[in-house]
């Protein structure tokens, strides 16, 4: 599976809270560059694969994902929109 989000779709709105555009392409930290939430690789090593737009990440295994800590700024009462480019690939059938 591959995680992309491209920088073309996500306008940085003005109650835009955190955006990861995924342009790191290296390394285990994937950084917020609207609010400062980076994210860190846990369980495992996440590939950084070419994406349509830029990079992306590939999940190779069970339970690897990002971890992003605690923050006020993503904690809401209200209501949370939330857009991804996902692309599954079924393997072995």
């Amino acid at each position: 599976m591959v995680l992309c989000f491209s920088n073309i779709s996500l306008a940085q709105a003005p109650k835009l809270i955190a955006r990861w555009p995924l342009d790191e392409g290296s390394g285990d930290v994937v950084k917020d560059v609207v609010g400062g939430n980076d994210g860190k690789f846990v369980d495992g090593k996440l590939d950084w694969v070419e994406a349509k737009f830029g990079k992306g990440l590939e999940f190779t295994g069970k339970d690897i994902h990002v971890a992003v800590k605690k923050s006020p700024d993503l904690e809401s009462a209200d209501s949370v929109t939330l857009a991804a480019w996902i692309n599954f690939i079924l393997i072995g059938q």
